[in-house]
């Protein structure tokens, strides 16, 4: 629940006095993923509780995306090469689940892809990434993470990686609406979506101003879309189509073709909501560097993954906001700090509790010393 930029077994054994071995092994054990699982299903309902399921705020959005962890070594197990923009990285892909509420980000469930030569070592059905996903829809009536009243009011946001029309037909299963970017190939009323909107120049252009926090700064950027409501999306159904064209500060511009199951929602609302999609990139690189996201380099994937699930559970304990726990924020040092303050608290109370409070404070001292002096 500290920040800070490594947590592995070697500084959990420095703060917590417990030899590194001890938390190798604890991964390692054949429980531990399942507890690790089952830890962060009853932190984020937890979590929702204390959100309200966004009863007073905007609808919840579901945020649903892939991020890669780089791995090195020979003997590492699931390790494969993937894609990441024009460079290919070769390490472990996860999947995150995380629930978008009033600009919170609760982490609901995370899922390892396995590879196809771990998958027949360890007697495994190998699964694609989409077919997890479309797994994952199926579990969450039976996940308790949402009463079932409220499985109906979830907003799907996915990118471009998974425009599948099963993964579409999976949402809509649950009775859920979704808003994705598609591929410029992908078939509406009979035409791929660039060449239908390269047909229809009735349909006008509006420019719409979006504000976003960047940094802690508040950034304005300028859109320009065409909106196509009612169209028919092959393999899923009616949809909204929007065509949205960014600028970028060299002065060129970035297209997408966004579509949303709710017709119901306008161009301004449709880039809106896909627009929040973002959230979980910044949450990525914020796990990474100060959570301990991937920073357990066991050779074993079974201890890597049971770890990520643990990091996940601290994150959603931490922001509950209950008595006891670190605040966010929280660093090693005010950590340690507070723990000494609340052992000379409880020895001070004790018998002849002020001689063995200075007795304490004086070895301390002599600690600092030394170590200044090495």
């Amino acid at each position: 629940m500290l920040e800070t930029r490594g947590h592995n077994a070697k500084q959990a054994s420095a703060l917590m006095a417990v030899p590194e071995s001890s938390f190798s092994r604890m991964l390692n054990r054949p429980g531990s993923l399942v507890l690790a699982k089952g830890s962060l299903n009853r932190s984020a309902r937890r979590r929702l509780n204390a959100l309200g399921n966004g009863k007073k705020g905007k609808k919840p959005l579901v945020i649903i995306d892939s991020t890669l962890t780089g791995r090195r070594g020979k003997y590492v197990e699931n390790v494969s090469f993937h894609r990441l923009g024009k460079k290919s990285v070769r390490g472990h892909k996860l999947i995150n689940f995380v629930l978008y509420l009033d600009g919170e980000v609760v982490p609901l469930s995370v899922l390892a892809h396995y590879s196809r030569e771990y998958c027949k070592n360890n007697g495994y059905t190998y699964k694609t990434e989409n077919e997890l996903v479309i797994e994952w829809l199926n579990w969450l009536h039976a996940s308790n993470l949402f009463a079932k009243d409220d499985i109906k009011h979830l907003h799907f946001v996915c990118d471009a990686g998974y425009d599948a029309k099963k993964v579409q037909k999976a949402i809509n299963r649950i009775g859920c609406h979704f808003t994705m970017c598609i591929k410029s190939s992908r078939l509406i009323e009979g035409l791929s979506i660039e060449e239908y909107f390269c047909r229809q120049r009735i349909i006008p252009w509006r420019s719409i101003r979006l504000f976003a926090e960047k940094d802690a700064k508040k950034m304005r950027k300028e859109y320009r879309i065409r909106i196509a409501p009612n169209v028919q999306l092959k393999g899923f159904g009616l949809v909204s189509a929007v065509y949205s064209e960014a600028k970028k500060r060299d002065g060129s511009k970035s297209k997408k073709y966004i579509v949303s199951s709710n017709t119901g929602l306008s161009g301004r609302e449709i880039v809106e909501i896909y627009r929040d999609r973002w959230a979980i990139e910044s949450w990525h690189k914020d796990m990474k560097q100060n959570h301990g996201y991937g920073d357990c380099r066991s050779t074993c994937f079974r201890a890597f993954e049971a770890h990520v699930n643990f990091c996940l559970t601290a994150y959603n304990l931490q922001r509950c906001n209950e008595s006891g726990i670190p605040k966010p924020g929280t660093s090693i040092t005010e950590y340690v700090g507070v723990r000494k303050l609340q052992d000379g608290a409880y020895t001070i109370n004790q018998f002849n509790g002020v001689q063995r409070f200075k007795r304490a404070a004086s070895e301390a001292l002599a600690d600092m010393t030394i170590r200044k002096v090495a």
